[in-house]
């Protein structure tokens, strides 16, 4: 019950952080930029995004494909947008871009996003569409919301 109270307590301070925000000029811009990789295999991934003062989001994902002997996954290069919403902050939105297959072949991706944090696991991205359901992790980095 602790923890449920503390992480209450950290959304409230979160959302206060975001409304402050948000009054104080809409033409503000909060810029991130962090290193991280994918939930399943490791692939090496950098987001970067802009949280502007009025809760639109707008970024990119450049994801590094895994070229070896016996396991080849595709990078990427995407763009996304979307809005903050819920109790939670996160923000859900649509991506498109192209998928990069190992030896260079290239696939147009498009579909819905959440963009979020998590205590434990930093920021992440979650990608839905084309068959794919990918999710990734920015560790080290600091809650942006």
């Amino acid at each position: 019950m602790r923890f449920n109270r503390t992480f209450i307590y950290i959304l409230g301070i979160v959302w206060f952080g975001l409304f402050s925000s948000f009054c104080s000029g809409a033409d503000k811009k909060f810029n991130h930029n962090f290193k991280g990789w994918d939930s399943n295999h490791g692939r090496r991934a950098i987001i970067s995004f802009n949280l502007l003062a009025d809760g639109l989001v707008n970024g990119k994902l450049d994801i590094t494909p895994l070229c070896e002997k016996k396991i080849k996954l595709a990078g990427g290069q995407l763009t996304f947008s979307g809005m903050v919403t819920g109790a939670y902050p996160q923000v859900s939105g649509s991506f498109k871009g192209l998928s990069l297959l190992c030896g260079g072949k290239k696939i147009p991706l498009n579909g819905t996003m959440k963009l979020g944090y998590h205590p434990v696991y930093g920021v992440f991205i979650q990608l839905f569409g084309n068959g794919t359901s990918e999710e990734y992790h920015f560790k080290k980095a600091k809650n942006p919301f």
